[in-house]
């Protein structure tokens, strides 16, 4: 059916960078919302900032109750969902895979800060041969 014809207050479920959440109608004809951001506006009484983003604290984008919606900045939001559980070193690695170390910082593909420069082709010497005359 035609969303112009759909009653104000027809909910719509959207995928969005892999997450589900409600979309809610709130005007005629193709006025449509996020509904956990609709629902945090009546809660406050205002209509939210730009600059505003709701969070979901159980991680349930269908679980729009107002007591599970926090409104957060942008930056906040992020720091939040991008925040590692406790005990891991990054999203696919428990340690370096090379030394088995969570001490140093997480470079790239597996490896700590060391292991990374001692992979081939990743040391400055490596990256930088033309400018300093020497051959890798």
């Amino acid at each position: 059916m035609n969303s112009r014809y759909l009653m104000v207050g027809t909910r719509r479920m959207c995928v969005r960078r892999g997450r589900r959440y409600w979309r809610v109608k709130i005007g005629v004809p193709r006025q449509w919302a996020y509904e956990h951001r609709h629902v945090m506006a009546q809660s406050l009484g205002r209509a939210l900032r730009r600059d505003e983003s709701v969070h979901h604290r159980n991680g349930d984008g269908l679980d729009n109750r107002p007591e599970n919606l926090q409104i957060v900045t942008h930056a906040e939001h992020m720091r939040i969902e991008l925040s590692l559980p406790v005990g891991t070193w990054t999203r696919k690695y428990v340690a370096c895979v090379m030394c088995g170390t969570t001490e140093r910082k997480h470079l790239g593909f597996g490896y700590c800060s060391r292991c990374y420069q001692r992979l081939p082709g990743k040391s400055w010497r490596d990256q930088h041969a033309s400018r300093i005359g020497t051959s890798a």
